[in-house]
């Protein structure tokens, strides 16, 4: 999405809260209610989003494979500070 249809400073200021991490996909999370809202930052394409999905799905698979009985998934995400804390350009 991001790549041709930005999401604009007014929807950034609006939904997201965060700047944060998916494995390796830089994204916007906003931490409104229950479940939060994501999407991969701009200029990054829809499809590296997708296959850190996937690649989260097989790490999980793999973990219940060797250790089913121990095995717990977790969130591959990492929050960063509210994203109005920091310098860096938004865009």
């Amino acid at each position: 999405m991001p790549i041709l249809d930005r999401v604009s400073e007014k929807e950034l200021r609006e939904d997201f809260t965060h700047k944060g991490w998916f494995l390796a996909c830089p994204v916007w999370v906003g931490l409104h209610g229950g479940a939060p809202l994501v999407t991969e930052r701009n200029w990054v394409p829809e499809f590296w989003f997708i296959f850190n999905v996937w690649a989260s799905q097989a790490l999980d698979y793999i973990g219940m494979t060797l250790a089913p009985a121990t095995y717990q998934p977790a969130f591959t995400f990492r929050i960063t500070p509210l994203w109005e804390d920091d310098n860096e350009d938004h865009q």
